[in-house]
């Protein structure tokens, strides 16, 4: 028999707006938490919903059960450049026109065979990578920024634009734009690396410790300081005590506050004192002083270290660092001219507090231990079992200690779903709170487990989805709404419930459409107690 599996409506497009606008409004239900609205579904259209595959779908390659979704996001650059006049120059749209000739990156037999397009939106800029060895397939979504921007020519407000929105050219023949796409969507699909990465010839590496170290080689960028996150060759490799786990039960938060009076100040032989003092004017509010070896600077050049005691003394902040790409800062100076007495400040990175603090903010420290995620046979990680058990305190510990919340074990449950399907409520909570979130393909039946249970007049359970996050209004396989089967039963007090809830969503909606979280217990007591017996 033919498979079934939802799809979102579709949302109309708006001719005036950009390219990445048009593509993220028509995408919006895609996103993890966005769920669909019932308001947005018509009787007639219920029955369109579901993602219908062709029969001869039936291997094992064609499955849908194995799709990962990754948003790709297309800020401009060298790999999405095209000649103009003997001239590379960003061309819009090129990039996907592209990737969707390129059987490496893109299966248009599987898409077509289980209607790829009807399920994912936008259709044009929708992608989907061949059956991958550990039995996944990565469909990815490109969404261009209007402009397209180089890396060179970007500034904070671009950076904290790509936050909030989550070399060669890959047209040329000879290229690693390809392997750089392909092993990026390879990882990003199958692995929960919580970080800011680059992927670059077969290595993964944390986004700030990487430097370009050859304008002229695929082997271009390195991170000397720290191992690569992760090794692509035969099989994927995780160096996962290396990757960053979270240490604490808030919600993810992006900072688009950045103080760009911060510069870099490297020493060199024979530099003016006037020139150091140019630079250490005000706005200048930090400085990264680059010095030489293991962190010296001149023991002779009292001019220098008078202008760096006045900039300390207006409250301008420093911080030592060896210019160097391998090697450490020594604990102290070899010479002792940079632990001098100015004021009291502290120039030595060693000296400072710094490193304690980024320490604590990283939670870099000895009882970290083993890896909190490593899952069982079954992909059931210890949050997992903790989460079905109930043990609010194991599951404080846990995520304190950096086990995530995505993980999926074989049965494409995660954390949340099994607290949610034992009914312990402090621990949907403290996962929501967290962050955690059913994704779209965890939502496919959710409508008909609502109207089940408020045919059944399930109160405990309908309060339990709706502390998950899930929309109350979502419509079961028959298009009808849980409201609706609660008045054919007759079950008043569920008709109240829904009627509360449904207000509490739409006042309380985020501005993504993210359903609403808890923060304060005595808020959810006032709405949920007040409607039960």
């Amino acid at each position: 028999m033919a498979e079934w599996k939802p799809t979102a409506p579709p949302v109309p497009s708006s001719a005036s707006m950009t390219s990445l606008g048009r593509a993220l409004s028509r995408s919006r239900l895609n996103q993890p938490e966005a769920l669909p609205s019932q308001k947005s579904l018509s009787r007639s259209a219920a029955g369109q919903s579901r993602r219908r595959f062709s029969s001869s779908s039936e291997s094992p390659e064609m499955s849908p059960s194995v799709e990962a979704r990754v948003l790709v996001i297309n800020t401009g650059g060298t790999i999405g450049m095209t000649y103009h006049n003997n001239v590379l120059s960003p061309e819009p749209n090129a990039l996907v026109e592209t990737l969707r000739k390129l059987p490496i990156l893109h299966d248009e037999q599987y898409a077509q065979q289980t209607r790829l397009y009807e399920y994912y939106k936008p259709p044009e800029n929708t992608l989907v990578l061949p059956l991958s060895k550990q039995n996944k397939r990565i469909v990815y979504t490109v969404l261009e920024y209007s402009p397209l921007l180089d890396s060179c020519n970007m500034t904070t407000d671009d950076w904290a634009t790509i936050g909030k929105d989550i070399e060669v050219p890959i047209y040329e023949m000879r290229n690693d734009g390809r392997d750089n796409l392909l092993g990026a969507l390879l990882i990003a699909g199958q692995f929960v690396i919580p970080e800011v990465c680059l992927y670059f010839h077969h290595k993964l590496y944390r986004g700030n410790r990487v430097t370009k170290v050859d304008a002229g080689s695929f082997n271009a960028f390195n991170s000397p300081n720290l191992p690569p996150l992760a090794n692509a060759e035969v099989d994927i490799k995780i160096n996962w005590d290396t990757v960053w786990r979270a240490n604490t039960t808030a919600k993810f938060t992006i900072n688009t506050q950045m103080n760009r009076n911060v510069g870099l100040l490297r020493l060199f032989p024979g530099i003016t004192a006037d020139t150091v003092r140019a630079f250490l004017q005000p706005p200048m509010d930090g400085i990264v002083l680059e010095t030489y070896g293991s962190g010296n600077a001149p023991d002779n050049r009292a001019d220098l270290l008078d202008e760096i005691r006045k900039a300390t003394q207006r409250g301008l902040i420093m911080i030592n660092c060896t210019q160097c790409l391998r090697g450490s800062m020594l604990s102290r100076n070899l010479r002792g001219e940079m632990i001098a007495d100015v004021g009291g400040a502290k120039l030595s990175l060693s000296d400072s507090r710094f490193i304690q603090v980024i320490a604590k903010s990283l939670s870099i420290s000895c009882k970290e231990g083993t890896e909190l995620s490593m899952a069982d046979y079954d992909g059931r990680t210890p949050l997992h079992i903790a989460a079905c058990e109930g043990h609010l305190k194991v599951v404080e510990y846990l995520l304190g200690k950096g086990a995530t919340v995505y993980a999926r074990d074989r049965f494409g449950d995660t954390p949340l779903r099994n607290a949610v399907r034992f009914r312990h409520k402090d621990v949907v909570k403290l996962l929501r709170k967290t962050g955690a979130h059913f994704s779209r393909d965890e939502i496919v039946d959710a409508g008909t487990e609502l109207c089940s249970l408020a045919a059944n007049g399930d109160l405990e359970g309908l309060e339990i989805w709706l502390l998950a996050g899930v929309d109350m209004t979502l419509s079961s396989y028959d298009g009808q709404i849980p409201i609706e089967v609660a008045r054919a039963a007759g079950c008043e007090e569920v008709i109240e419930f829904l009627k509360q809830a449904t207000l509490y969503q739409s006042q309380h909606q985020t501005d993504e459409g993210n359903e609403p979280v808890f923060e304060e217990d005595e808020e959810e007591v006032n709405f949920v107690l007040n409607v039960e017996l």
